[in-house]
């Protein structure tokens, strides 16, 4: 799936500014289509229904929905375009040899190598 496919489709979106907003803003600018949001919300859940039940297309984090899409709606990556987040970890550097510490920080690294 492209983002041409589902770029004139209507959209139900997250608040302007939210990060997957962002993505839909981007999909817009290069495709030169400009989005339909039709309702917006920050609900989850509220989103995964109002697609299943006919009412738009949206943009989903990849964890947030897969155990319950099935048989609901149809989870399709975009294969031409990629979305992400970056995250900093700002700290003292004597608090960086903390044990919690570190293991927060080997959790982040481990979690973003898994989602590539």
């Amino acid at each position: 799936m492209t983002v041409a496919d589902v770029i004139g489709d209507p959209w139900i979106g997250v608040p302007e500014g939210y990060p997957l907003d962002r993505v839909l803003t981007t999909m817009s600018l290069v495709s030169n289509v400009r989005a339909e949001v039709v309702h917006r919300t920050v609900h989850l859940p509220l989103i995964e229904n109002l697609v299943a039940t006919g009412h738009g297309v949206a943009l989903l984090p990849r964890t947030s929905s897969s155990q319950r899409a099935a048989g609901r709606f149809l989870l399709k990556p975009l294969s031409d375009m990629k979305a992400g987040r970056r995250i900093e970890a700002l700290m003292r550097p004597e608090r960086a040899a903390r044990g919690v510490v570190r293991i927060t920080l080997d959790a982040l690294v481990a979690e973003s190598g898994a989602a590539h």
